[in-house]
């Protein structure tokens, strides 16, 4: 089986961006909107919840899933 190596993160304005494959779910947290994503070429085990205002895969965003 062949080891897919990531993706680096791209630099935009100084800040490390990774490719977003699929917005999992979401929540409110602290009165906040995150969604739980899933990176490209990333495992399972990477998914993290990211407040939304650092999200900026527009294509990928869904209505909150409450």
């Amino acid at each position: 089986m062949s080891k897919v190596i990531p993706l680096l993160p791209v630099i935009v304005n100084n800040e490390e961006e990774y490719k977003v494959e699929k917005i999992l779910d979401s929540c409110i947290y602290r009165r906040q909107l995150q969604y739980l994503i899933k990176w490209k070429e990333y495992r399972q085990g990477a998914n993290k919840w990211i407040p939304a205002k650092d999200v900026h895969a527009k294509e990928h965003q869904t209505p909150q899933l409450l």
